[in-house]
């Protein structure tokens, strides 16, 4: 084997390996510490969620808001059925809706059956009006015709 090399048969130097150990080891050690560091965080961590100090303020801001939500998802459940109530239940509104309607028909009803008699006593009044007109309208005609013969007469007599 050459000189330099040390005893290795591959040709590596003894040296050589002892410092790629060494750096080897480093670099155990190092991992090693990075996981008693991390351990070390996540015992802190959770220390820290189940202290009385921190985590009650956060466990008693969630357990209060658990508790309006509920209030919450009451008032909504109530107010729903309220809703359904008006919505379900439309004999009341129909009820309304139709006392409306009589009301607005016999309003209606009264004021046609004003009109009619207003009407009908018009027409009688006219009837009545026609009547005498008609009545005297037939006096002047007899009139006129039994004054015809006379007239004739007259006429005779003093022409013939």
């Amino acid at each position: 084997m050459g000189e330099g090399r040390g005893d290795n048969p591959d040709g590596v130097s003894t040296e050589h390996l002892k410092l790629e150990l060494l750096e080897e080891i480093h670099m155990k050690d190092v991992v090693h510490l990075s996981i008693l560091e991390i351990k070390h965080e996540m015992a802190e961590l959770e220390a820290s969620l189940n202290s009385d100090h921190e985590g009650s303020e956060w466990k008693t801001r969630y357990e209060t808001q658990l508790e309006l939500n509920g209030q919450l998802e009451k008032q909504i459940v109530s107010l729903e059925e309220k809703m359904e109530k008006i919505r379900g239940n439309p004999s009341e509104k129909e009820k309304r809706s139709l006392e409306n309607q009589v009301k607005d028909y016999a309003l209606k009803l009264e004021q046609e059956s004003k009109a009619y008699l207003r009407t009908n006593n018009e027409r009688h009044t006219y009837i009545a009006e026609m009547s005498q007109a008609a009545g005297s309208h037939q006096a002047s005609k007899k009139q006129q015709t039994d004054q015809l013969p006379r007239m004739k007469e007259s006429y005779l007599k003093m022409y013939v």
